[in-house]
């Protein structure tokens, strides 16, 4: 599945603790686009506080928060199921609006899926993206792969039945 079909999942502020959630789906064909779904949200900030280290009910309350509404729910379902039939996988996209500045806070990486399965954001099949408003309209220059760093930690516990041989492994 090289094509993706887009699901654009933008937030913004309405009053106080309400947020406003449109989900937009579009497919790479470009002729399939669907009305938009609208809901509203609510999102627990003390609860998502005391849970930052509890990487899964922290992502379950930001699911249940962002697709509180039955509505949103079957969006996202249908998109899925749209996007499987046309051999499509689906490319989420987080847009949070300049009015909902306190969302950038949160650890949206651990948004779970609907059927609380995995983490959104580390599904192979299922690209996720964090976009953010700017005014600026300077030039972004990315860095050349050259310039790229990584550390790579490799674990090989003594106490395993089954230990991994890294004679040399690991430096190439």
């Amino acid at each position: 599945m090289a094509d993706y079909a887009d699901l654009m999942i933008e937030v913004s502020r309405q009053a106080g603790n309400q947020y406003w959630v449109e989900l937009n789906f579009s497919q790479s064909d470009g002729q399939t686009e669907q009305t938009p779904s609208q809901g509203a949200a609510r999102f627990d900030f003390n609860a998502l506080r005391q849970l930052v280290l509890q990487p899964e009910k922290y992502g379950r309350i930001l699911k249940d928060a962002l697709f509180a509404q039955p509505d949103l729910r079957d969006f996202y379902n249908k998109c899925q199921v749209s996007a499987g039939s046309a051999r499509q996988s689906l490319r989420l996209r987080l847009l949070i609006d300049r009015s909902a500045v306190e969302l950038q806070n949160l650890r949206w990486e651990m948004l779970r899926d609907l059927e609380d399965v995995s983490f959104i954001a580390i599904d192979a099949n299922r690209p996720f993206s964090r976009f953010l408003h700017s005014s600026d309209w300077q030039r972004v220059d990315l860095r050349s792969k050259g310039e790229l760093k990584a550390l790579v930690v490799v674990a090989n516990p003594k106490d395993l039945k089954v230990g991994l041989e890294l004679d040399g492994k690991i430096l190439t």
